[in-house]
C-alpha cells in the first residue's frame, strides 16, 4: 500500500505486472479523492472512469508505434469543448485515436506545444482532438501565472491540468491535478526531477555558495535548471549516458581512466554570467518589476550562451564512458572508465533513498539486477564520500546514486549509498 498524497493511499500492483487498467484505476480512485479537494486553479477532469480510460489507452497503444520510424512522442491536455488556450484550432475534431497521435506527434514534440483533447459532447466518455496549444503564443488570462518570456529563457512552471505524456515505448505518464503518476515497464511509479533529491540539492547549493555566482537562492535554481535540461537532453537523444559528480580530491586520486581529460570552467562561466543580469531579471519576471530593454537582451543572449554550454555537456555523453564534473562545476573530462572492477557478490544490494512524496522506500534492489553501467556507478560512488552519480539509460530512465556521508544529518547507520530510481527528463515537472 502505497500513501500517495496525505491520506489517499493505493495499493500499485507488483513491479512488472501492471498494465494500462492499473493505470487507470489508480487514476480513477485520485481523481475521485481529490473531487473535494481545493486546487490552485480551475481545471477540467474527466466525468467518468471510462472517459480516464479513453484518455489513457489510446495514449499507451501509440507509445508503442512509430511513423516513419520516428518513435510517437506527445503531450495532450484534457480539456473542456471550449478550451481557453488554443493555438491553432482543426476545422474539423479528429478522433482521439492511436493512429491519428502516430501522426501527429511530431507537430507537438516539444516541451512547450500540446495537443488540445476534449470530449466529444457533454455526455460522451469519448474523445476528440481539437487543435493544438503553445502557452507562449496564446496566453490565457485564466491560466495559471506564467513568468513573461519563461521559454526563451528556460523557465517551466507547474501544470494542474489533467495530461498525458508519451516519453519512450510502453512509457505512459499521467499528470493529475498537479501530481505525476507513470506506467513504465509493466511498473506504476511516482516521477520526480532530480532537484528533489536532498543530496542533489545539497550539490546545488554548494556550488554556488558564498556568492561565487552572486544571489545563491537564484544561482542555485538556476543551476537545476541547467542540469535538468542536461539530462532532458540526453533522455531525448535515447543514447544513453552517465555523468559522475566527483568530490574534491585531486584528479590522480580517482578510480577513473579518462581517455579525454580536460579542465574546462565553461558551465561554471556561463552561469556566471546568465547571473550578471539578476536579480533584476527575476524580478521583473515574477514580480512585474521595470527592467530596461537592453537588459532583457543581455538577458537573452545569455541565456543563449547558457544553452549552448547545455549542449555542449550533453554531447559529451554521446563518447562511450561518463562524463566526469567536480563539485564546483568544472568540467573534469568525458569518456571516462571507472577502473573499480570489484565483482558484485550474490548478496550485495543496493539501497533506496526516501522518494520526496511519501509513497515509502522499497526493498533493497540485488546489484546483479543491473547492468554493467549502473553497477560501475554504484561502486563509483561507494568509494568516495560526496560522489553523485546520474545514469541514463537508452530508454530515457534516470537512476541517481548518492553517498550520503557528505551530508552532516546523515545517519551514520543507514546506508553509504542511496539509489533514487522513477526521475523523470521532463522540465514542466520542476
Amino acid at each position: 500500500m502505497a500513501r500517495l498524497y496525505h491520506e489517499f493511499e493505493y495499493e500499485f500492483p507488483p513491479a512488472g505486472s501492471a498494465y494500462p487498467e492499473h493505470l487507470i484505476d489508480v487514476l480513477w480512485n485520485w481523481a475521485e479523492y481529490n473531487a473535494g479537494q481545493e486546487m490552485p486553479v480551475d481545471v477540467f477532469r474527466p466525468r467518468s472512469k471510462a472517459q480516464v480510460a479513453a484518455l489513457v489507452n489510446p495514449a499507451f497503444q501509440a507509445s508503442l508505434r512509430t511513423e516513419e520510424r520516428r518513435p510517437v512522442r506527445f503531450r495532450a491536455f484534457l480539456s473542456s469543448d471550449s478550451p481557453k488556450q488554443l493555438t491553432v484550432r482543426f476545422d474539423a475534431p479528429l478522433a482521439y485515436n492511436t493512429t491519428e497521435l502516430a501522426k501527429i506527434a511530431p507537430t507537438v514534440d516539444s516541451a512547450h506545444r500540446a495537443i488540445v483533447v476534449a470530449p466529444r459532447s457533454v455526455d460522451s466518455d469519448q474523445l476528440d482532438i481539437l487543435g493544438i496549444r503553445d502557452p507562449t503564443l496564446s496566453p490565457s488570462e485564466h491560466a495559471p501565472k506564467r513568468p513573461r518570456w519563461e521559454d526563451l529563457l528556460g523557465l517551466f512552471v507547474k501544470h494542474y491540468e489533467w495530461t498525458v505524456s508519451v516519453l519512450a515505448p510502453g512509457s505512459v505518464l499521467v499528470q493529475t491535478l498537479g501530481f505525476p503518476l507513470e506506467l513504465r515497464h509493466g511498473r506504476i511509479r511516482c516521477p520526480f526531477p532530480v532537484h528533489r533529491i536532498k543530496y542533489v540539492r545539497q550539490w546545488y547549493r554548494e556550488a554556488t555558495a558564498e556568492g561565487r555566482l552572486g544571489d545563491q537562492t537564484i544561482a542555485a535554481a538556476l543551476l537545476g535548471q541547467a542540469w535538468q535540461s542536461i539530462l532532458s537532453e540526453v533522455c531525448e537523444s535515447h543514447r544513453g549516458g552517465a555523468f559522475l559528480i566527483a568530490p574534491d580530491a585531486p584528479v590522480s586520486d580517482l578510480p577513473l581512466r579518462i581517455k579525454y581529460r580536460l579542465d574546462s570552467d565553461v558551465l561554471i562561466d556561463t552561469l556566471k554570467a546568465r547571473m550578471t543580469v539578476e536579480p533584476k531579471l527575476s524580478h521583473y519576471l515574477y514580480a512585474g518589476k521595470e527592467i530596461e530593454t537592453t537588459a532583457l537582451d543581455d538577458a537573452h543572449c545569455l541565456q543563449r550562451g547558457l544553452v549552448r554550454a547545455q549542449n555542449l555537456l550533453a554531447s559529451f555523453s554521446s563518447v562511450d564512458g561518463a562524463v566526469v564534473l567536480s563539485r564546483d562545476l568544472r568540467v573534469i573530462g568525458f569518456g571516462a572508465e571507472i577502473t573499480l572492477s570489484t565483482p558484485p557478490s550474490t548478496d550485495e544490494v543496493i539501497q533506496f533513498g526516501r522518494h520526496p512524496d511519501p509513497v515509502g522506500i522499497p526493498p533493497p534492489k540485488p546489484l546483479l539486477d543491473f547492468g554493467m553501467r549502473h553497477r560501475s556507478a554504484y561502486h563509483f560512488c561507494q568509494a568516495l564520500p560526496g560522489a553523485i552519480a546520474f545514469v541514463i539509460s537508452q530508454d530515457a530512465a534516470i537512476t541517481v546514486f548518492c553517498n550520503t556521508r557528505r551530508d552532516p544529518q546523515a545517519d551514520r547507520s543507514a546506508a553509504e549509498v542511496e539509489m533514487f530510481e522513477g526521475l523523470t527528463p521532463e522540465r514542466w515537472l520542476m
